[in-house]
């Protein structure tokens, strides 16, 4: 509950109180001008205060002062618990994939640290894609939030940079260094998933077939981040899954071929595996033509044109 006084036209003061709860407050507090009037219609007192009210975390009795990178510390080991603790009771509930939406409380408490702190959105963004890129395996992430949380990074990155600022030096060594560890662990991780897509995203599961399509569409979004044409050369999107879908098929035959390999070695024996393994193989490429070629088109034309080729042929 807050009192002020104010003067009216009058010249004489009226007291008014000012209640609200505590949760109903905005993160970023109350910077506004409200009208008052008298209750006693015989009085006619009329004017207007102005209240600002800041929500502030004390700690032992005075706020400690804090560097940019202890705050921003700070601020990624909350949203590291909040992540880790909504997603894991998202999923106990039922959930396939969390939606990387945190609870109101949550947000709210997030807010008021940062901007308590004064860290910028570029800060914020790094840190969501920190957090992300760590937890996204572990807690199940979907994929659509994967996809914003980079997208929300790059626009922020460009944003800094149209302003005639460089979003390196703006943000620190530090945090640079942290953003291209989280984005070369995704790359990586990634590329792992992709090399073993026909088992993480099988053809006839409709579900993962969405979430094989939102990685792809994660991956090209990072790889048009500057950042990491800058930092982490060498390679492109099409490249990348190129290689990752090269892998993939290299240990799917030679798998297949282990599978049907005869342990007694005739002619008859020698005929079977072939006519299986010619079985699976072709098995394999109607379900590249149908479903994976889709999604692989656009970024490996000349690996997925050849898969069709292949069937023609046969």
């Amino acid at each position: 509950m807050f009192h002020t006084h104010t003067r009216t036209c009058t010249n004489t003061h009226v007291m008014t109180r000012f209640a609200t709860c505590l949760q109903d407050l905005p993160s970023e507090g109350i910077d506004h001008s409200f009208h008052i009037m008298s209750k006693r219609q015989q009085e006619r007192r009329k004017g207007e205060v102005h209240i600002k009210v800041q929500l502030i975390a004390e700690q032992k009795e005075q706020r400690r002062s804090v560097s940019a990178e202890d705050a921003f510390t700070e601020f990624m080991k909350l949203q590291k618990f909040f992540v880790a603790v909504e997603a894991q009771e998202f999923i106990k509930r039922g959930g396939a994939s969390w939606h990387g939406q945190l609870t109101s409380p949550a947000v709210q408490l997030l807010h008021q640290h940062a901007m308590q702190n004064g860290m910028t959105e570029l800060d914020e963004a790094v840190c969501d894609w920190i957090v992300v890129a760590e937890y996204h395996e572990k807690c199940g992430v979907d994929y659509k939030y994967v996809l914003f949380t980079v997208e929300r990074l790059q626009r922020q990155w460009s944003e800094v940079r149209t302003k005639g600022v460089d979003p390196e030096k703006q943000i620190g060594q530090g945090k640079v260094q942290l953003l291209l560890n989280a984005l070369r662990g995704f790359r990586d991780w990634s590329f792992g998933v992709l090399a073993k897509f026909r088992v993480v995203f099988p053809p006839d599961n409709k579900p993962a077939r969405a979430r094989m399509a939102f990685l792809l569409k994660c991956l090209e979004q990072f790889y048009e981040f500057d950042l990491i044409q800058q930092k982490l050369p060498g390679q492109n999107f099409e490249m990348f899954v190129s290689s990752a879908v090269k892998q993939s098929t290299s240990e799917w035959f030679a798998q297949r071929q282990a599978l049907h390999e005869p342990q007694v070695t005739t002619t008859d024996t020698l005929v079977t595996a072939v006519v299986e393994l010619m079985s699976d193989i072709l098995t394999d490429l109607y379900q590249a033509v149908k479903v994976y070629n889709l999604m692989l088109k656009p970024c490996v034309p000349l690996c997925c044109s050849a898969c069709a080729k292949c069937v023609r042929a046969m």
